[in-house]
């Protein structure tokens, strides 16, 4: 996958939370994934973002890497949502191992 640099809507829209759970600092998060793609959303829900893509047929695959909501300092943020579209779980879980970054992925459970 590719990653992205600045904002693309084409490419995130319709993407969502995929129930997974990145738990580690931002400093970690540049060691897996460099800089971030997007700092600070219009409706400034989200800090940082990164994303990854590729063209899949007449769309895209992407995941998306975030902050929610979070109004800390971003040098507090240690849980980060994944998001993505078009894939699957098992898809997702290869992206992280490719990166060596499945030690900080975790499922979601709603309590």
């Amino acid at each position: 996958m590719k990653k992205l640099i600045g904002c693309n809507y084409e490419i995130t829209n319709r993407s969502c939370f995929s129930n997974f759970v990145l738990h580690c600092s931002v400093d970690k998060m540049t060691d897996y994934f460099g800089h971030p793609s997007l700092v600070v959303s219009s409706d400034h829900k989200i800090q940082l973002e990164w994303v990854f893509y590729k063209k899949f047929k007449k769309d895209y695959q992407c995941i998306t890497i975030y902050d929610w909501k979070e109004h800390s300092s971003i040098y507090d943020i240690k849980n980060w949502h994944v998001g993505s579209k078009n894939l699957k779980k098992e898809e997702i879980i290869q992206f992280f191992t490719d990166h060596d970054a499945n030690d900080i992925l975790k499922e979601y459970t709603f309590a």
